[in-house]
């Protein structure tokens, strides 16, 4: 008897067995049929823009089965992350020059993208905000700007679910182009701005808002500093009134591309360096204090170009940099990430640890 269920159990295994082969065949040889791409305009009240926008879905084999390999290599034994079955492309604009420089997940689980657009607007190029769902579907957007060019490139939400803007303005201010900062309420009408600089000129690329309620600004200055031009670091309070700021390095050129606060309430400061180095141009990150003091710096770089353009801390307490290389790699130019950890080291005046990278 025992002999007999042992045999029907085994064919009801095999049987099952054989059930699911078949329907992994069958499921391979049914084609996908992909959603009809959908275009729609939107256009909202009061400053926005008239936009044009399209909803195109890549329905190119290689994208909905098999996407393309890439191009990026991974470290020995590293496992690559599943490669997206779908990409899903959305456009906005007009007829002119419209850029995004940047985006961000806000508090309702859509986005904010930045940057600037001609199509619409007060001046040659305006500052742009756009505020979609999370399918990219426009909800409202906002240009703001005077008679010639304004340059936005980052933005943040604040704690008020408003949002701050940050870029350059030559129809405002005492220089070519100065910082200018723009706050906004949660529809995207502007509460107030600022300008920041001097008689030359003065870029902002980076910008987070700080525990205190303030905001942080990372960019350029050549009106101020050593040399061509400087990193500069400038700290306001929540109504956009400069606290303090900063500048850092020598007689080259030094620009600062992201700005990010570190758990001990510091800055890390990513960009690269004309001053130091062994190239044309190095990645270089300065980590300060609280109110901006220099505690360390890191430079990173060969013979050639190299530029840092974000910078992240890490659950390790290290940093991440990401840009780009023409000292190392394949091409003419490779996408770079430098990993920084810190060891101990004696007299050093960031607490007696410095950064060591792969």
């Amino acid at each position: 008897m025992d002999i007999h269920v042992r045999e029907r159990g085994e064919l009801l295994r095999a049987f099952f067995s054989f059930l699911l082969i078949a329907i992994i065949i069958l499921s391979g040889l049914v084609s996908y049929s992909s959603p009809t791409a959908n275009t729609n305009s939107s256009s909202a009240v009061g400053t926005s823009l008239p936009l044009r926008t399209s909803a195109n879905l890549q329905t190119g084999p290689q994208y909905l089965q098999s996407p393309p390999e890439s191009p990026v290599q991974l470290a020995s034994g590293l496992v690559p992350p599943p490669r997206p079955s779908e990409v899903l492309a959305k456009t906005y604009g007009g007829i002119g020059d419209d850029a995004a420089c940047a985006v961000i997940l806000t508090s309702d689980m859509g986005f904010a993208l930045t940057g600037y657009t001609s199509s619409s607007g007060a001046g040659q190029h305006d500052f742009w905000l756009i505020k979609t769902d999370n399918y990219g579907n426009v909800e409202w957007n906002k240009t703001f700007g005077g008679p010639y060019d304004d340059y936005a490139y980052s933005v943040a939400q604040t704690s008020d679910n408003g949002f701050a803007l940050v870029g350059g303005t030559n129809a405002f201010g005492a220089g070519d182009f100065d910082v200018w900062l723009v706050k906004t309420d949660s529809s995207g009408n502007m509460k107030w701005s600022k300008n920041f600089g001097g008689t030359s000129t003065d870029w902002g690329y980076s910008i987070i808002e700080t525990p205190d309620g303030g905001l942080a600004i990372a960019g350029w200055t050549a009106s101020f500093g050593l040399g061509s031009g400087d990193f500069w670091l400038v700290k306001t309070d929540s109504s956009g009134n400069v606290q303090w700021s900063n500048t850092y390095g020598g007689i080259g050129y030094d620009e600062a591309w992201s700005v990010q606060q570190t758990i001990d309430g510091g800055f890390a400061l990513a960009g690269w360096t004309e001053s130091y180095g062994s190239g044309g141009s190095d990645c270089w990150m300065i980590k300060t204090d609280a109110f901006g003091s220099l505690q360390w710096d890191f430079v990173w770089g060969g013979t050639n170009y190299d530029y840092a353009y974000s910078v992240v801390p890490d659950a390790s307490g290290g940093y991440k940099l990401a840009g780009e290389t023409s000292s190392v790699g394949a091409g003419s130019y490779d996408a770079l990430l430098i990993s920084l950890w810190l060891n101990a080291a004696s007299g050093d005046s960031g607490g007696g640890r410095r950064p060591v990278h792969w």
